[in-house]
């Protein structure tokens, strides 16, 4: 893999989003302006391939804002390479 992309929603009244990592073989990006909305969008690129499938590919910190009540994060146009996934949605809860 030389590139991932994907798209993370997730409710603000249940959780603020505070920070993210990519793995040290990873340089990646995060789009924030939307955050306060509940959008975030990742990228990252690798050369040569990324290929540690036993890694995460990026980790995202939140803060859960109602504990008395479970928080959902969506990810979804998840896109490898040039390929978007089908059926590339992953909920969260």
């Amino acid at each position: 893999m030389n590139f991932i992309g994907k798209k993370i929603n997730f409710s603000t009244t249940e959780a603020l989003f505070q920070s993210y990592s990519f793995p040290s073989d990873l340089v990646g990006y995060i789009l924030e302006d939307n955050k306060n909305n509940g959008i975030i969008e990742l990228a990252a690129v690798a050369y040569p391939k990324f290929t540690d499938v036993n890694n995460p590919v990026f980790i995202i910190n939140m803060t859960d804002l109602d504990l008395e009540n479970s928080m959902s994060i969506s990810i979804s146009d998840i896109m490898v390479d040039s390929d978007l996934l089908s059926s590339s949605n992953l909920v969260i809860t």
